[in-house]
């Protein structure tokens, strides 16, 4: 009995090691992948990024950006038979190995000869609309906490930045550049060195339509190269209004952001509060305006009235504007001709909720100027008529403040 079962235990092994070897030898279990390559494959590491479109055909196209240098919109071919794929491409830059697929999920190509190995997430969004627009960011990149930021993507390839961009220290105002989107990647001109070569920079998008009560939300999630090493970081964009929605709407005061401070070591007095612009973070500018109850309001798209309190008695004072795009200008000049045009830039958000309020370092030098000759000469200490007086005030102003820049929000009164 025990010999009889040995004997079809044998049988049947022989026969699975037949079968083995006959699949082996024959192409019909062999599994066919292209069907799961189909579509966009975004591979986003530090110094490494790619989009992959891959066509019901094989026929491929590759984007990127490895070491800052760009190559786009490369044609290519690819097979793949079991888990070996074929990667061919028109600029030479080809690959064979090994492949892992989880279908719509990921997909990572293994050189056994170089142990490299890329790793792709399937892309079934194309944001390239979607980023179309004006953004508004406060949460600063990693050397810059409390920041704000503005982007403006345009239809043509075009942006528009201001603010401290990932890759650079110095602030930037209405920076213009070039951007490309294929599925979620976003792929960003940043600089042009001596030699005539173009440096790019690319960001990983995660889109949230409707996020919050304010509006939509968009991360752009970016590697940083520091003396410790590649960094990740993630900021955080509010899309906001192209076209300023102003006439009839009343703000308060709710909080600032200031960067790019530099100045001399001496104190100014205003308002009851002493400055000193070599050591400025923004807390006290802060404390003041909230102190005053600082507020803005428009009676009509031609007029600009700020409100305040101080040593206990309201203060009003409205000011001619002219609008042009979101710049708008405060002619206070009309007004008082002790008095400096003022260049803001203003941003509302989706339901006008929120205004946002950003000057450069001449624009805040002849703002707090205009506000401190009017609290002089209000207290009778200034006679607004002395020119000279008058411009000694602005100097003293000019003289402490080295560049800067004043990020305003509002939230909308009642």
């Amino acid at each position: 009995m025990i010999m009889k079962i040995f004997k079809a235990m044998m049988v049947a092994v022989v026969a699975m090691l037949g079968l083995v070897s006959c699949n082996n030898n024959s192409d019909w279990l062999d599994v066919d992948y292209s069907n799961e390559l189909v579509g966009t494959w975004i591979c986003f590491d530090t110094n490494y990024a790619e989009a992959l479109v891959i066509s019901q055909d094989g026929s491929a196209i590759s984007t990127g950006v490895e070491d800052g240098e760009l190559w786009e919109n490369v044609k290519g071919n690819i097979t793949v038979k079991n888990n070996k794929i074929i990667m061919s491409f028109e600029d030479d830059d080809n690959f064979e190995g090994r492949f892992d697929l989880v279908p719509g999920v990921s997909l990572s190509i293994f050189d056994p000869k170089t142990d490299q190995r890329l790793i792709y997430e399937y892309c079934s969004e194309d944001l390239s609309e979607e980023i179309e627009g004006m953004w508004v960011c406060t949460d600063g990149p990693l050397d810059a906490n409390d920041d704000m930021a503005i982007q403006s993507y345009h239809k043509n390839g075009n942006a528009l930045f201001t603010g401290l961009p990932p890759e650079s220290n110095v602030y930037k105002v209405n920076y213009l550049t070039d951007y490309k989107i294929v599925g979620d990647l976003m792929i960003r001109k940043i600089s042009e060195d001596n030699d005539g070569s173009t440096k790019y920079l690319c960001a990983k998008l995660v889109y949230q339509p409707d996020a919050t009560s304010l509006g939509d939300i968009i991360n752009q999630i970016v590697y940083e190269q520091t003396e410790d090493g590649w960094i990740g970081s993630s900021t955080c964009w509010l899309r906001i209004n192209q076209s300023l929605n102003l006439a009839g709407k009343k703000y308060d005061y709710s909080k600032t952001f200031v960067t790019n401070v530099q100045g001399a070591d001496k104190e100014i007095e205003y308002m009851d509060y002493t400055f000193n612009f070599s050591k400025m973070d923004g807390i006290m500018l802060n404390k003041m305006l909230k102190a005053v109850l600082f507020t803005v309001e428009f009676p009509d798209t031609k007029t600009m009235r700020y409100n305040c309190h101080y040593n206990g008695e309201s203060m009003t004072m409205d000011a001619p504007v002219s609008i042009e795009g979101n710049k708008v200008t405060l002619k206070m000049s009309q007004r008082d001709a002790a008095l400096r045009d003022v260049d803001l830039y203003m941003f509302q958000d989706a339901d006008d909720s929120q205004l946002h309020m950003y000057m450069h370092t001449y624009a805040f030098i002849n703002f707090f100027g205009n506000m401190k000759i009017i609290m002089l000469s209000q207290a009778g200490k200034l006679d607004k008529t002395d020119s000279a007086a008058v411009k000694t005030e602005f100097d003293r102003v000019h003289d402490v403040v080295k560049s800067i820049n004043v990020s305003l929000v509002f939230d909308a009164g009642k």
